[in-house]
């Protein structure tokens, strides 16, 4: 099972009973360090920010402005 711990505190108890019934369990972008779940994924924002800076100044090509993002 993948679980995003949006609020860590709400999902330690279910995460622990899957894991106890056999069910394994990992945190994807948000954690739940005090569970006992499988291992945690999370997303490397910081280069995926760039990527996306680096796609949007390609797709501006010449034209000049002020532009806004949000990551």
């Amino acid at each position: 099972m993948m679980v995003v711990a949006w609020d860590p505190s709400a999902v330690v108890a279910p995460i622990n009973k899957a894991i106890e019934s056999g069910i394994p369990v990992v945190c994807v972008d948000t954690d739940a360090p005090d569970s006992q779940r499988l291992s945690f994924i999370g997303t490397n924002w910081f280069d995926l920010a760039g990527a996306k800076a680096q796609a949007m100044v390609k797709a501006l090509g010449e034209r000049q402005g002020k532009v806004a993002m949000l990551a």
